[in-house]
């Protein structure tokens, strides 16, 4: 019998519009040195936050009181999706939002739905037409703020093991997927 491994929601929006952010509450970070010091429970992934900038990725960032309360990655032209044991060929003129976090002591303010706002607006200034975001299934918070900033669900893809072997299925529309 497969073991379901993951179970991806797939979401698209179209950039721009969403100016009602102020825009000292988000950030993006194109390289190590303009992240702010790291939350103790992500300094571990300081390696990770290291090559996604060498590939040409962006932090998103949101700060409260002087300390990281936000953070997610921002990805043009590829994207390795670990879940999937994939490598997403992004459309031009748009951006995958993953690996996005607000920090536990900040979640259930809206800050996630904010946050993903401000990137449709960022990436309009941008030449950027469409973001895509996935969350898993089971995210339930994820999914609710995903919904609530814009983005509407375009496919979903689900990862199988059968021993050695992995196998996804599912199909998200117009994403190269």
């Amino acid at each position: 019998m497969p073991d379901l491994l993951h179970h991806l929601h797939f979401f698209r929006a179209t950039t721009g519009g969403h100016s009602e952010i102020p825009p000292e509450t988000f950030r993006l970070a194109t390289t190590p040195t303009q992240l702010p010091p790291m939350p103790k429970a992500l300094v571990p992934f300081r390696d990770i936050h290291a090559s996604r900038f060498a590939e040409g990725h962006a932090a998103v960032l949101g700060e409260s009181n002087g300390t990281l309360a936000f953070i997610a990655w921002l990805a043009f032209g590829t994207l390795r999706i670990d879940e999937l044991a994939r490598t997403w060929h992004i459309p031009e003129r748009s951006a995958v939002l993953y690996d996005v976090n607000t920090m536990p002591e900040h979640r259930g303010r809206g800050l996630y739905t904010s946050a993903l706002r401000w990137v449709l607006g960022t990436l309009a200034g941008m030449n950027v037409s469409r973001c895509w975001i996935y969350a898993e299934q089971s995210n339930t918070a994820s999914l609710r703020g995903i919904a609530k900033a814009g983005f509407a669900h375009i496919g979903s893809m689900r990862s199988f093991r059968i021993g050695n072997c992995a196998l996804r299925l599912g199909r998200v529309a117009e994403s190269g997927l």
